[in-house]
This record gives structure tokens, sequence and C-alpha cells, in this order.
């Protein structure tokens, strides 16, 4: 996607946003939007995940997906499984 070592353009920004809904007091559902400037200046829309959290007293279950917001044939979401313990 991005070049790092193209120095024609010394500032890189990310721009990010997202939403949580709780839906109880264990679960919500995420989503999420990603674009970096370089690819922005390229037309690109970003990706967009989203997916379900899942979380007990000392861990957290993310389960979703991510994919682009242009049309992509064949593809509905990547899969991401992400899982957090805290000690």
């Amino acid at each position: 996607f991005v070049n790092l070592e193209d120095n024609s353009k010394s500032t890189e920004f990310m721009y990010m946003g997202g939403a949580n809904l709780e839906l109880s007091r264990n679960i919500c559902l995420l989503a999420e939007y990603t674009n970096l400037s370089s690819l922005a200046d390229k037309n690109f829309n970003g990706l967009i995940s989203v997916g379900f959290r899942f979380r007990s007293e000392k861990t957290a279950w993310e389960i979703g997906g991510i994919r682009p917001l242009e049309k992509v044939e064949g593809l509905i979401l990547f899969p991401i499984l992400k899982a957090t313990l805290t000690f």
C-alpha cells in the first residue's frame, strides 16, 4: 500500500474514527474507519472494520472483519480475531 522508503512526502497522517454500541454489560458492537493521507490523495476510500467484543473480568475477545470501502470482487470481510488478557 504505502512505500515507507519514499522521501517525497515527509509526513503521513492516519485518519481514524469509531463507534462502540453497548448491547449488554459484556457485549458491544464495534465499527471503525481508517485511512492514510497518502492513500486518500490517490482516491482510496479507506478501510471499514466491524465486529463484536465479548468481555469478562479478565479477558476480552473481539471477532469481526475488515474490508476496503471500494468494490472488491468476492471479498465480503477479511476475518479478525483478537484476544486480550488482563493480568
